[in-house]
């Protein structure tokens, strides 16, 4: 990524472009996991989440990956921005996604992320869990 912030907005905007809507650049992922995991600027970061739910398929297994991953991120904007993309990715049903969410939203989490990623992770839950999840249920 380069270091100023307009090439920056313009390389986004030029790949967003490129790049079909849903699943259809899956070369990109392999890329756009070393921006999420690496680059030192939250911008880069979570521009990149937004990129990797438009290039991953819904349901894809790498895209949830990494944006599970940058949940953790000590960054507000990166770890929304990966909210932003589990949501997109997420199927219903999703075993992995409940409990992914649960942990996330627990009170006993220590590394527990601000209140309001901690509210949108609870609407996401909404979109993923099936009716009667047990652990949906608990995590609500």
């Amino acid at each position: 990524a380069d270091a100023d912030c307009s090439v920056r907005s313009a390389g986004l905007s030029t790949l967003k472009s490129i790049c079909p809507p849903r699943g259809e650049c899956p070369e990109f992922l392999a890329d756009l996991a070393r921006l999420v995991g690496t680059n030192p600027e939250p911008e880069v970061r979570a521009a990149a989440l937004e990129l990797v739910a438009q290039a991953d398929a819904f349901g894809g297994a790498s895209g949830i990956q990494i944006a599970t991953g940058a949940l953790q991120d000590k960054s507000e904007t990166v770890a929304s921005a990966a909210l932003a993309t589990l949501r997109r990715l997420w199927q219903r049903g999703d075993p992995d996604a409940v409990r992914v969410l649960a942990a996330l939203v627990s009170p006993g989490n220590s590394q527990s992320p601000e209140p309001h990623i901690r509210s949108s992770a609870l609407e996401v839950l909404q979109r993923v869990a099936e009716h009667g999840d047990a652990g949906a249920l608990n995590a609500a």
